[in-house]
């Protein structure tokens, strides 16, 4: 993104515009980053980027993250729980990614 600092927030594309504002929340000091939809609006290529790197947040800043999805198995390389709401019923499965504190 470092070319991309005199661009106009207008000519970022959709996944660039998700990483300036997942960068923002970072400069407040929040220990828990809260993500709503980060895959919403991207390509699969892009969605498999922001993963990536939302995964290597997670690596290099052990910041909790609370990640709302509807393509939650998407994001099973960035969570180590899963909570999903399924008829009004709410269930907990723990998974093989990110293992914090156990």
């Amino acid at each position: 993104m470092a070319d991309r600092a005199d661009s106009s927030g207008d000519k970022l594309s959709v996944g660039q515009s998700k990483r300036v504002a997942i960068a923002r929340m970072l400069q407040t000091g929040a220990q828990m980053l809260l993500l709503d939809e980060p895959l919403a609006g991207l390509d699969h290529e892009s969605a498999e980027k922001l993963v990536h790197d939302l995964n290597r947040l997670a690596d290099t800043t052990h910041k909790a993250m609370l990640v709302v999805e509807h393509n939650h198995d998407a994001m099973i390389p960035v969570c180590d729980i899963r909570l999903t709401l399924t008829e009004g019923r709410l269930h907990r499965e723990d998974l093989e990614g990110k293992q914090w504190g156990r």
